[in-house]
């Protein structure tokens, strides 16, 4: 294999062997703790324009197939792993090697990536550039360095779809009570969990206008996943705010964040973010702990909520805020996604009610 080399703006350096395509990518430079479904994170959207590092030590091994993706094409542009593995699944169509060459995504195996997600953990997810070129590592560092700060980039204007569809494309299999989501980046198995409660989906663009969405008579809308800043994702707060009170409205990650936003919560950036399949949360209802899929580096700022606004989870770990909900308005919102059967958790069942009951 070619050789290739990470940097980090504040001059870390790691160097392995290249994979996937040539070349070189900059962005921010994250890390997640997923132990399975690497399919799925590198096609969920709320990792668009980021530098993907895997902590578990062999990815690959199941290739890449069309049944375990979250989106039509991948979002991650560059890949760090420790080990990548060949495809060994009957489900395989062609392995993570080629899928990435033919995508575009840079990659990056044979290094130490317990060293990189600690140098990450000490200080932070920070922007990086990934490069199979000879380059010096000093020019290199330069450019992570002069890379546009993902926080200030709207990223859900690169993801979101730019017509409005039906959600199932089959009609016999669209349920009853007709739902807009507002596509922020939205994952194929939220919209499947919409579905099995029922739902007839409607997709639209996330810069569709309040007046809009209420013009399609919905019995609820539902603010979807997607990356980066919510306070970069020009006017979503304000068409929410147009929305409360007049529909019941749910969201789930970036959505969620939305909503906060919408009810007059601040957000703060993470030091490192919440990203991976084992993030431990507490409701604070019932005071179970559930263990979630997150992939967020912005939080609701716990300290902010006012009357009007109620804490319904908090993470486990650190304590910062991971769902709320407005109980006059008909509105909830939780910053993860729960496993299992998702459509069954507390957090869509109630947003399934409220559906049922503004019929």
């Amino acid at each position: 294999m070619k050789k290739a080399v990470l940097v980090l703006a504040d001059g870390a350096i790691f160097h392995g062997s290249s994979f996937g395509a040539k070349g070189e990518v900059a962005g921010e430079v994250v890390f997640n703790t997923s132990m399975v479904g690497y399919q799925e994170l590198i096609t969920n959207p709320c990792f668009a324009g980021q530098i993907l590092v895997f902590s578990y030590p062999h990815v690959g091994s199941v290739g890449m197939n069309p049944q375990d993706v979250e989106s039509d094409k991948p979002h991650a542009i560059g890949l760090v792993l420790s080990e990548l593995t060949q495809a060994s699944h009957w489900r395989a169509k062609e392995s993570l090697d080629s899928y990435a060459e033919r995508w575009g995504i840079a990659g990056i195996c044979a290094l130490d990536t317990r060293r990189v997600m600690s140098h990450l953990r000490k200080h932070g997810c920070q922007p990086g550039v990934l490069s199979s070129e000879p380059l010096s590592t000093r020019a290199l560092v330069d450019r992570a360095r002069w890379t546009k700060p993902y926080d200030d980039v709207d990223l859900v204007a690169t993801v979101t779809t730019d017509k409005v569809y039906a959600y199932p494309e089959d009609s016999a299999k669209q349920g009853h009570r007709h739902v807009v989501v507002v596509d922020l980046g939205v994952c194929r198995s939220v919209l499947n969990s919409l579905v099995a409660l029922g739902a007839k989906i409607s997709v639209v663009p996330a810069a569709t206008s309040a007046e809009t969405i209420l013009g399609m008579s919905p019995q609820g809308v539902f603010l979807s996943n997607g990356p980066g800043n919510p306070m970069a994702v020009k006017g979503a707060s304000q068409t929410v705010a147009s929305l409360l009170g007049k529909v019941p409205l749910a969201g789930i990650g970036l959505g969620y964040q939305v909503l906060g936003l919408a009810a007059g919560l601040k957000v703060a950036k993470m030091k490192m973010g919440h990203r991976g399949g084992n993030q431990a949360v507490r409701s604070l209802e019932s005071g179970q702990i559930e263990i979630t899929a997150q992939h967020h580096g912005f939080v609701l700022e716990a300290s902010k909520t006012n009357k009007d606004v109620k804490a319904s989870y908090r993470n486990v770990n650190d304590d910062s805020l991971e769902g709320i909900w407005l109980p006059t308005l008909k509105a909830a919102g939780i910053g993860f996604q729960p496993l299992g059967a998702a459509h069954m958790h507390p957090f869509y069942q109630t947003f399934a009610r409220w559906l049922n009951n503004n019929a």
